[in-house]
């Protein structure tokens, strides 16, 4: 049964809307409540002494803030709960991603590093690095940067994305024009295999 607010999709529900109704568990269900998620994350955090909890709820604020693209904020709470929780390594992925935005790369670079010495098989953090990489144009930094993509494809190689991330490296030197569209075209491939189009 669908009702309104929801629709069904192969086996699962899209939620459109806040959940109005009751549950069997009494479980309650929001969506993009953002701004119940800033309440329970600074209650949380002024709540506890325990470090880990408070960068958890900083890590939560940084994300909301994030979501809603105020950068400025979510460095800032990122920050914050990285130096709580060193090893805290979504904050830290989310710290690289903002320093990214603000042009930050050689310290978006370094926190990269560390997510991975964590997380050695984070795709999204290998991925980024190795465009991070890619832009700094030394032939070091580049053989570094193919080596982190081909990592991150060989963890993932169902993925059009990462493909298509290898291919925007490549596409940066002339001399490897060819190679990019070989992976372009192996991105397309992927696309169609993972959501076949409906004929």
């Amino acid at each position: 049964v669908e009702r309104k607010g929801r629709e069904r999709k192969e086996g699962c529900y899209s939620m459109k809307d806040v959940w109005k109704d009751g549950s069997q568990t009494n479980l309650k269900l929001w969506k993009k409540d953002y701004d119940r998620v800033l309440t329970l994350a600074k209650n949380a955090y002024n709540s506890t002494s325990v470090t880990q909890i408070q960068a958890e709820s900083l890590f939560l604020l940084a994300r909301v803030f994030h979501i809603r693209n105020d950068e400025a904020n979510a460095l800032k709470y990122y920050d914050r709960a990285c130096k709580l929780a060193p090893d805290l390594s979504p904050a830290r992925f989310g710290l690289a991603q903002t320093l990214v935005w603000e042009e930050h790369y050689d310290q978006a670079a370094a926190h990269l590093k560390l997510v991975l010495g964590t997380s050695a098989n984070a795709t999204d953090a290998l991925a980024l690095l190795g465009l991070l990489e890619v832009k700094n144009n030394t032939a070091a930094d580049r053989k570094s940067a193919f080596t982190y993509l081909k990592k991150a494809i060989d963890l993932d190689p169902l993925n059009p994305d990462l493909v298509l991330l290898e291919a925007l490296a490549l596409q940066q030197q002339e001399s490897d024009y060819s190679k990019s569209l070989e992976k372009y075209k192996k991105a397309i491939e992927l696309m169609e295999v993972v959501s076949p189009s409906k004929k």
